[in-house]
């Protein structure tokens, strides 16, 4: 609210983390293209994160009697802290494992290079 009352300069100075993070989006069959991208498939694995796992939504809707659908591409962002790069990855493609619908996939090179 700061921000849109334009009154910024009245908060604190943001404080940073020494840790690492890494995100893994899961994505929808077929993302990129969105012309091919299906929607609506149910969700599933959300409750049984790792500890430490943050999940971002994306491209996810609520429907009545059906719980959380697919709707779009980038369908959710597993995230994860760390001491270390090697740490934060781990946890974040742990988190990336738990999601579950119909055609879900994740890139598992994420941050490899830096982990060396």
């Amino acid at each position: 609210m700061a921000a849109a009352k334009g009154t910024l300069a009245s908060l604190p100075d943001p404080t940073w983390s020494p840790r690492a993070a890494v995100g893994v989006v899961v994505a929808s069959a077929n993302y990129p293209d969105d012309a091919l991208v299906k929607s609506g498939f149910q969700i599933s694995g959300l409750a049984e994160m790792p500890r430490g796992v943050q999940i971002f939504h994306a491209g996810t809707k609520f429907e009545p009697g059906r719980g959380l659908v697919t709707d779009g591409g980038r369908v959710v962002t597993s995230v994860a802290l760390g001491d270390t790069v090697a740490e934060a990855r781990e946890k974040a493609l742990a988190g990336a494992r738990q999601v579950r619908f119909q055609g879900a996939f994740f890139r598992t090179d994420i941050a490899e290079e830096a982990v060396g």
